[in-house]
C-alpha cells in the first residue's frame, strides 16, 4: 500500500500523509513484549531512559522503536527535559486531564469531538517526541485518534533531512502499531511544512481539530498566528495548548482588532543557535460560541487549572534554582561539539543529521540573510477583524516578510548584528576547513559510501556477521571509511554528526558473503573516493 509510506521524494505541499508500517515497529523492537515494554514507558508506567544526542533529547537503547524521535536540547531552554524534567512533565499532564475529565463527563455532553475520534494537530512538532508521549497517554484514557496533523518548517525539501525522515517514519510505525494494539482505526498522519498549507487545506473544511498543541517552537509572530489559526481550526470547544518561548504574557487582554504582521527585526530575543531567549511560557484557551454576539468565535483562556499553575511554576522554579537534575555544562559541551560536527560534515559536504533541507535554489540560507523578497507596506495592510477569517494570503504574507531560522525562529534587528553574525559563521566555517584539512588520513585512502538498504543496515564491533550490534545506519546516510581490505565489510571512520565506537564495520553487499540466498541485494553504494 503506498499510502503506508510518506512519499520523501515528492512535493511537499500542501502535505505529505502516511498510514505507518505497524511490523516495522515490532521489528524494531524484536518481540510483542518489547512492543508492550515501550508503550507503557510511554504511558508513564515504565521509565524510559533519555539521553543528548545529535543535539537532541532522545530515548536510548538498542532496541526502541523509537530512538530517532527527540525533542529541545538546548541547555539554556526551561523545557530541557533532563534538566528540568517538571515542566514538560506537567504540561503534558495538563493537556491529557483536560481530555480525561471530558471522558469521564461525556454522559453530561463533555466530550467536544466526534464518534470518530480526536483530530490532533501539533504546530512546531520538530522530532515528534513529545506529540508521541501526549498521544499514546490520550489513547490510554481511552481516547480514539482520528487524524494527526504535523506542521514545521523543517518538513519542507524533496527530501527532508535524513533524521527527520527517520522520526517521521518512526512516528507514524509507531500510530499504526498502538492503533492496532487497541484495536483502533489507524489514523491518517498528514505532515504540513507551513501554516499556511494547513490554513487553506483545514479551515472551513470537514477536517476541523479538536486539540491543537503549541510546544517548545517560537518564530517572529508565533503568538497572533496560532491564535488565528485556532480560531478558524477548532471546533467549539476545543483546546489549544501552548507551551512556548513568548514575549506575550496570556494573562494581558487580547487585541480585537487587525493583526499586525511581524516583520523582520521587530521579534525580541533570540539566539544564533536558533533557540528563543523569550520567557517560556504555559497558557491554554478553549474555543467557544458566543451566542450574543451572533455565534461569534472566541478563545478563553483557561484559569484555575492546577495542573496548569503547577506547570507555570515548574517553568518559575527553573529562574530560582541553581541545581538542575542535568549537568548543564556538559550540555553546552556536547551542543557545541555537535555544531563543529555540522560544520566538519558541510566542509566536506555531507548531509549532517538535522541540517534543514536546501531550499528550492540549492542554498542552504543562513539566520542572518534576509528574505529574497521584501513585503511592501501594502501588503501588510490586512482590513478585517482580529475574530474573522483572515484572508488566504495571511499567512504566506506573514512568513515572506521575517527571516526565520530553521527549526526555532530568529530575526537580527540591526546591520551591524547581522554582519557580526555573517563574520562568526565565515570564521567557523574556515576553521571547520582547517580542521579538515588537517585530519590524518583525510586526503587519501578514504572512501564514501551511502546507505541504500531500507530501513537501515547494522553495525557491528567486527567484520563478521556474529559481532556485536554496536549501531545502525539509516536509508540515505554516507559515511566515510577506511581502505578495503576486508570486503565486502567496510571500517567505519565517521559518520556526520554521530559518534560511534572506534571499531564500527558494516556490511557493504550481500551477494559477496555466503548468505546469497538472502536477497536482500547491495546495502551500500560507494558514492567516491577521497
Amino acid at each position: 500500500d503506498d499510502r503506508q509510506d510518506f512519499d520523501f521524494m515528492g512535493p511537499s505541499r500542501p502535505f505529505r500523509s502516511a498510514l505507518g508500517r505497524a511490523a516495522r515497529a515490532a521489528k524494531a523492537c524484536g518481540s510483542r513484549d518489547r512492543v508492550r515494554q515501550a508503550m507503557e514507558q510511554l504511558r508513564g508506567k515504565e521509565r524510559m531512559q533519555l539521553g543528548d544526542r545529535d543535539g537532541q533529547i532522545r530515548p536510548t537503547g538498542a532496541l526502541s522503536p523509537f530512538g530517532g524521535l527527540g525533542e529541545c536540547a538546548d541547555p539554556d531552554c526551561p523545557a530541557h527535559r533532563l534538566a528540568w524534567p517538571q515542566v514538560r512533565a506537567r504540561f503534558r499532564d495538563f493537556v491529557v486531564s483536560c481530555v480525561r475529565n471530558a471522558v469521564r463527563g461525556s454522559d453530561d455532553g463533555g466530550v467536544w469531538w466526534g464518534p470518530e475520534g480526536l483530530r490532533y494537530t501539533s504546530l512546531g512538532s520538530g522530532q515528534l517526541l513529545f506529540d508521541l508521549e501526549i498521544l499514546e497517554r490520550l489513547r490510554y484514557v481511552g481516547v480514539r485518534i482520528a487524524q494527526i496533523d504535523l506542521v514545521d518548517s523543517g518538513y519542507e525539501g524533496c527530501p527532508p533531512s535524513v533524521d527527520l525522515r527517520r522520526a517521521l517514519r518512526e512516528f507514524a510505525d509507531w500510530q499504526r502499531a498502538a492503533a492496532q494494539l487497541c484495536r483502533h482505526e489507524s489514523a491518517e498522519i498528514r505532515v504540513f511544512s507551513s501554516l499556511g498549507d494547513y490554513f487553506q487545506v483545514c479551515c472551513g473544511s470537514s477536517d476541523a481539530c479538536d486539540l491543537i498543541l503549541h510546544a517548545d517552537a517560537a518564530w517572529p509572530g508565533a503568538d497572533e498566528e496560532c491564535e488565528q489559526l485556532a480560531l478558524r481550526a477548532l471546533v467549539p470547544g476545543g483546546l489549544l495548548a501552548r507551551l512556548s518561548n513568548s514575549c506575550q504574557d496570556p494573562a494581558a487582554p487580547r487585541d480585537t482588532g487587525p493583526p499586525e504582521l511581524t516583520v523582520a527585526g521587530t521579534v525580541e530575543g533570540g539566539e544564533c543557535s536558533g533557540h528563543s531567549l523569550a520567557p517560556l511560557r504555559a497558557a491554554a484557551w478553549v474555543l467557544t460560541e458566543d451566542q450574543e454576539a451572533g455565534s461569534e468565535r472566541v478563545l478563553v483562556p483557561v484559569e484555575g487549572d492546577d495542573l496548569l499553575e503547577s506547570c507555570q511554576q515548574a517553568i518559575a522554579d527553573t529562574k530560582n534554582s541553581s541545581s538542575p537534575s542535568y549537568d548543564l555544562d556538559l550540555a553546552r559541551a556536547l551542543a557545541s561539539a555537535n555544531r563543529v560536527s555540522r560544520a566538519e560534515a558541510r566542509a566536506r559536504g555531507f548531509e549532517a543529521p538535522g541540517a534543514k533541507a536546501p531550499e528550492k535554489e540549492g542554498v542552504l540560507r543562513k539566520c542572518w540573510q534576509e528574505p529574497e523578497a521584501a513585503v511592501s507596506s501594502e501588503a501588510a495592510d490586512f482590513q478585517f477583524p482580529r475574530l474573522q477569517q483572515p484572508p488566504p494570503e495571511y499567512f504566506e504574507q506573514r512568513k515572506a516578510a521575517r527571516t526565520r531560522v530553521p527549526g526555532r525562529g530568529k530575526v537580527l534587528a540591526s546591520p551591524s548584528e547581522t554582519d557580526a553574525a555573517q563574520s562568526e559563521v565565515a570564521s567557523e566555517k574556515e576553521q571547520a576547513s582547517l580542521d579538515v584539512a588537517a585530519a590524518p588520513g583525510v586526503s587519501s585512502g578514504l572512501s564514501r559510501w551511502k546507505v541504500m538498504c531500507s530501513p537501515h543496515v547494522a553495525v557491528r564491533a567486527k567484520p563478521k556477521a556474529t559481532g556485536k550490534l554496536v549501531g545502525q545506519l539509516y536509508t540515505g546516510e554516507e559515511i566515510l571509511c577506511e581502505n578495503e581490505d576486508h570486503l565486502p565489510w567496510l571500517r567505519i571512520l565517521e559518520v556526520p554528526g554521530r559518534q560511534l565506537p572506534s571499531e564500527a564495520w558494516v556490511l557493504s553487499d550481500v551477494h559477496l558473503t555466503e548468505a546469497t540466498d538472502i536477497g536482500i541485494g547491495i546495502l551500500l553504494k560507494r558514492t567516491c573516493n577521497r
